[in-house]
């Protein structure tokens, strides 16, 4: 399961949480993103 958490002009924030059969949260992790645009 994901979600963004923040997000801004130039930077998002988001977590994932990973959850077993029974409901458990197994491993969590966040993200800080720069949001850029590209050339061209």
């Amino acid at each position: 399961m994901g979600e963004l958490i923040t997000l801004g002009r130039s930077i998002g924030t988001s977590e994932a949480k990973l959850i077993d059969a029974e409901g458990r949260v197994v491993a969590f992790g966040t993200t800080t993103c720069l949001i850029m645009e590209l050339p061209g």
